[in-house]
């Protein structure tokens, strides 16, 4: 095999700059080739980054004008920039850097065969190489999911397209696989149809009754008595600065559900907690409370939480069964997670809720299924194999304010993975992403990022994400993505297959079309 140019200077411990002839120029400088540089018995492998022409001969003479007469003659010098992502020895392929090559080392382009050997290792296609669209790209399951992974995007870039792909994907290949999406602004709700009535697995859609948009939709109801401490606080507002009204509220729960049980699902009635405090407390901070209390039974936006009406009538069911209303909470709140546990794909669709509700519901349910599996995990060695994508994750675990919610998505992120429980984050806005969860994602998936701030922010808190590849991030195009981490060989430039194309289903969080309904 011919080679293409040679390596002229190494910099750091990963960049190269290699020199190529200049009717090679072309096939080599495209970002996201991959080029091969033999080192006694490994290959080392780049990723092109870049290039850069320089016109030595008008960089000595100084004056376009002297430079005619010189037509025939080859003045510039042709560079291009490569971040070094693995190598291959006698064992196979690995990634990291072994070794670093000298200058004169001669680089060699990829065969075809090379490349679907290296992008053919992973369990699931979901696009293909953006400099080689023959190319199919397979990611790994295990190590996407072992690892947490985060798809972090501007608007419009393609994120909710990439997500419905791969969790399609998933679904596809997986027949006894477990989702739980966290759709935030109700956008996936046509993923529901199309896993159950073509795939045929189980999926559910659920949707709190004043806010259906569906009639597939299962009714949502979080009930007020799963919800812990923290979560009233938010539910009701009450800030760091309620500090005498968060002590009231806690010496009441501790009457209603026992002293070491303020913060289990243990049933209550809001009535007798107002009574409590009523009879308790007999100050304006008390009285301050009990309104806030009235407010939140009496918000029609809440009054799946407030007012749970099917969740009213089991449990009464179950206190009957069991005769002990300690017992009848606890089998309610384990019912409570097998309904969402039970399917193949479970959609909580959130869109219109107001903030705290979401938070609320969001920390509800993630802290309720954490306990679930980890209990299940402990106590009778059966694991539930999880993954949890949340949508706009920066609404739930923000980088700039505390919630009860940011505090589960943090243990999950930090504890999950020995249990099975696999994350998945997708936000639009990575600054404002919590820092100590953002860093426990070991697969970054990034289409087209503008911002500096945001670039500046993935490669502080992402580890194994280069400057270089981040610097590139604002030149893909929509619905290309640069993928690295454990889930792939090495990272990888990918044009991300198009999910309304391949299911004829579509998605909610397209751009509208103004000009057609804006038209007679």
């Amino acid at each position: 095999m011919t080679p293409v140019g040679r390596v002229v200077s190494v910099y750091g411990t990963r960049i190269v700059r290699i020199s190529v002839e200049s009717n090679l120029l072309n096939e080599v400088s495209r970002p996201g080739t991959y080029i091969k540089i033999p080192v006694n018995d490994v290959s080392l492998y780049g990723l092109i980054l870049g290039f850069s022409l320089i016109d030595e001969f008008y960089k000595r003479v100084g004056s376009p004008s002297r430079i005619e007469g010189y037509e025939g003659l080859d003045l510039s010098r042709n560079e291009v920039n490569a971040c070094l992502v693995g190598y291959r020895d006698e064992n196979g392929l690995h990634r990291g850097v072994i070794l670093l090559p000298r200058p004169g080392s001669k680089v060699y382009m990829l065969s075809d065969d090379e490349y679907r050997e290296i992008m053919s290792k992973g369990d699931i296609n979901i696009g293909s190489l953006v400099v080689k669209p023959s190319i199919p790209v397979s990611i790994d399951m295990n190590g996407l999911l072992s690892r947490h992974f985060a798809i972090l995007a501007m608007t419009g870039a393609g994120k909710s397209n990439l997500v419905a792909l791969l969790l399609m994907r998933i679904l596809e290949k997986y027949s006894k696989s477990r989702i739980l999406l966290i759709d935030t602004h109700s956008e996936y709700l046509d993923l529901h149809s199309y896993v159950r009535d073509k795939l045929q697995l189980k999926s559910s859609v659920y949707c709190p009754r004043e806010y259906k948009v569906v009639g597939f939709a299962e009714d949502l109801e979080v009930p007020y008595w799963l919800l812990s401490l923290e979560e009233m606080y938010s539910i009701l507002n009450l800030d760091s600065k309620a500090t005498k009204q968060r002590l009231i509220l806690r010496a009441a729960l501790k009457k209603l559900r026992g002293e070491d049980r303020v913060d289990e699902p243990v049933f209550f009635e809001l009535k007798a907690l107002n009574d409590i405090i009523e009879r308790d407390g007999r100050d304006r901070s008390a009285d301050e409370l009990k309104a806030k209390l009235d407010d939140f039974a009496s918000n029609k936006d809440l009054k799946f939480i407030s007012s749970p009406r099917a969740s009213l009538n089991c449990f009464k069911e179950l206190r009957e069964k069991l005769g002990d209303y300690i017992n009848a909470s606890y089998a309610f709140a384990r019912e409570f997670m097998e309904r969402l546990l039970g399917n193949n794909l479970s959609i909580i669709a959130l869109g219109g809720l107001p903030f705290e509700a979401q938070d609320t519901v969001v920390s509800t349910i993630l802290r309720l299924l954490w306990q679930f599996i980890v209990k299940e995990r402990i106590e009778r060695g059966v694991y539930y194999p999880t993954l949890i994508v949340i949508e706009e994750a920066h609404v739930y675990a923000s980088g700039h304010r505390a919630s009860s919610s940011r505090e589960i998505i943090s243990r999950i992120a930090r504890e999950g993975r020995k249990f099975g429980i696999s994350l998945g984050l997708v936000s639009q806005r990575p600054r404002e992403l919590y820092e100590a969860v953002l860093s426990q994602c070991g697969n970054l998936i990034a289409l087209r990022t503008v911002n500096p701030s945001d670039q500046d922010y993935i490669l502080r808190t992402m580890e194994d994400v280069l400057k270089e590849l981040i610097d590139g991030l604002a030149t893909l195009e929509t619905g290309e993505a640069l993928v690295a981490g454990p889930a792939i060989v090495f990272p990888s430039l990918i044009r991300i297959y198009d999910f309304t194309k391949l299911y004829n289903t579509r998605l909610g969080g397209k751009d509208v079309n103004f000009r057609e309904h804006w038209s007679g």
